[in-house]
């Protein structure tokens, strides 16, 4: 995930190792219909980076860029051993398009 590899290098010096690609795909509402879309990506963190530095910087990316994106819904973090996944829920799938497009643009990070 371009978005938090290039914002998490600049602030913490620690590096994400992605382990599958990206997965966008849209939640089935109440009655069958399609509904929101999720970007969800699993990554490793690398080895001897900080997690609390990490979460941290994470829970920062969120509330100060991520967050303010039109259509954004939820962030969700998991961990599974050494294994992470972000899942960002927007209201539509322009709208994470949107958001994937303006990810990949590191002057967008300036925070």
């Amino acid at each position: 995930m371009n978005l938090q590899k290039h914002w998490c290098r600049s602030q913490i010096r620690c590096e994400i190792l992605l382990v599958s690609d990206t997965m966008l795909f849209q939640k089935k509402g109440d009655n069958n219909m399609l509904s929101n879309a999720v970007y969800f990506v699993s990554f490793r963190l690398k080895k001897g980076a900080s997690v609390t530095e990490f979460l941290d910087a994470a829970k920062k990316l969120n509330d100060e860029y991520i967050s303010k994106q039109p259509g954004y819904v939820s962030w969700k973090q998991a961990v599974d051993g050494e294994t992470w996944a972000d899942m960002i829920t927007f209201e539509t799938m322009e709208d994470l398009c949107k958001f994937q497009e303006a990810s990949n643009n590191p002057s967008e990070l300036a925070l």
